[in-house]
């Protein structure tokens, strides 16, 4: 059974008690227009791409036929927030003859104050047709907007940055990358993601991923003054959904062992429950009738604990 803790009203950040967030349109919602193809990150006004040879990071929106939500041609992600996201490469396949990267920039709000402490963040996923993972995902906040006249990782050092070594493999759900900055004063933009080099870049490859990068969706940035908070969270089932074969041709493998008497759901990409069934730690799943497609697997016990996972369908 969850439990609330009365602890969690005590906990809140600094954006619960009334400090705004400075990025404007932070989860992609609005836009000038509905996106027809890559690299029209810039339709999501005021993000834009910052001026550097090749640079084209990706909006996707529900309005879109080309470049939707969920399904899109890197992978399927629902958005946070919930009908839009953009999508940026920040590695190539290593011995590429240039460390290509792209990078997503915006104008805050309002300017940063002189040594006040600001807590900066965003959310990541990586799309599942990446055949890397990395670490090196970050935030370089500025006086003014960036630039450079070559490829390649910009010349900056983030001031917020996901740790070295933790390297963010999530396809099917939403990483937070959060670090609290003292503002230097002046600060106006932000720009997001992977400053480092090739050789700075740690890394793993997917056996899921088809295209030669790291590619990974961006949603709900954030630049909020005070300090970044971990509040209480509810106490979480610790278990996974194992399916094995994922891709499945017709029969799988679903395990999850510590939920018993529960029950199993599918849901295709729009939602749509297509099965459910009983569940007890593990069971075959046919999938002869599936139309071949991505669908999200969940298993929920009767106290309301779930978990849930992508299986692919051939």
């Amino acid at each position: 059974m969850k439990n609330i803790y009365i602890v969690l009203f005590l906990m809140i950040n600094s954006e619960s008690i009334g400090q705004p967030n400075l990025v404007p349109n932070s989860g992609f919602e609005n836009y000038i227009n509905c996106p027809v193809s890559g690299g029209q990150l810039h339709y999501s006004y005021p993000w834009f791409a910052p001026p550097l040879p090749l640079n084209s990071p990706d909006y996707f929106n529900l309005c879109s036929a080309s470049m939707s939500i969920p399904v899109n041609y890197f992978g399927n992600q629902i958005a946070r927030s919930p009908n839009a996201y953009a999508g940026l490469v920040t590695m190539f396949y290593p011995q590429h003859t240039f460390d290509y990267r792209e990078y997503a920039e915006i104008e805050l709000t309002d300017s940063l104050e002189t040594g006040v402490t600001y807590c900066v963040s965003f959310y990541v996923s990586l799309a599942e047709t990446s055949l890397l993972s990395v670490d090196g995902l970050g935030v370089y906040l500025s006086v003014d907007s960036i630039y450079s006249s070559q490829a390649g990782p910009l010349p900056f050092q983030p001031q917020v940055i996901n740790p070295i070594g933790n390297i963010i493999n999530d396809t099917l759900n939403w990483v937070r990358i959060q670090g609290n900055y003292i503002a230097t004063g002046g600060e106006k933009f932000i720009t997001i993601g992977n400053f480092n080099s090739d050789a700075q870049t740690s890394f793993t490859y997917n056996n899921f991923g088809t295209d030669s990068i790291a590619y990974y969706y961006i949603d709900d940035v954030s630049v909020v003054q005070g300090q970044c908070t971990v509040g209480l969270e509810e106490p979480e089932v610790k278990s996974e959904i194992k399916i094995y074969p994922n891709p499945v041709k017709d029969v799988c493998l679903i395990t999850a062992k510590q939920f018993n008497n529960s029950t199993l759901s599918v849901y295709d990409i729009t939602g749509r429950v297509v099965l459910t069934q009983a569940f007890s730690q593990q069971v075959k799943l046919n999938t002869a009738m599936f139309t071949p497609s991505v669908y999200i697997v969940e298993i929920k016990n009767k106290q309301g604990s779930s978990i849930k996972t992508k299986l692919i369908k051939e």
